[in-house]
């Protein structure tokens, strides 16, 4: 009896497990990232642009944006609260040097994953 209610206990300890590994944000999920809108939709270099979707990663690091081909590393991410029409996480970011005036493409690289690229951001002086 002593023995079944050792193997139980460490069962039920063991089921704990680390949640560190699941709630690692380094760990590619391998769900595609989702672009469902951009905030300010123009700026300049130096400004701070916040993007709104899904399939981001915890960790701001690990979120690539692309702009007109030009990338920069997101600074913040967080929670969207309430969550609407699929805005379920947001990314920020300060737009980098080196963009061109006028529209262009902007989407999120979140390890090898790529967001869809139907997203205009117009670059302006």
């Amino acid at each position: 009896m002593k023995k079944g209610l050792l193997l139980l206990a460490v069962f039920f300890l063991h089921c704990g497990g680390d949640t560190a590994l699941a709630l690692d944000p380094s760990i590619a999920t391998g769900s595609l990232p989702i672009l469902k809108r951009v905030f300010p939709t123009s700026g300049k270099t130096g400004d701070v642009v916040t993007l709104f979707g899904s399939g981001f990663s915890a960790d701001a690091g690990f979120n690539i944006v692309s702009i007109g081909g030009v990338t920069a590393g997101a600074s913040a991410y967080g929670l969207v609260d309430p969550s609407t029409g699929g805005e379920v996480e947001s990314l920020t970011v300060t737009l980098p040097t080196g963009l061109s005036l006028g529209a262009q493409t902007i989407f999120v690289i979140v390890f090898d994953n790529t967001s869809n690229t139907d997203t205009a951001f117009t670059v302006t002086p």
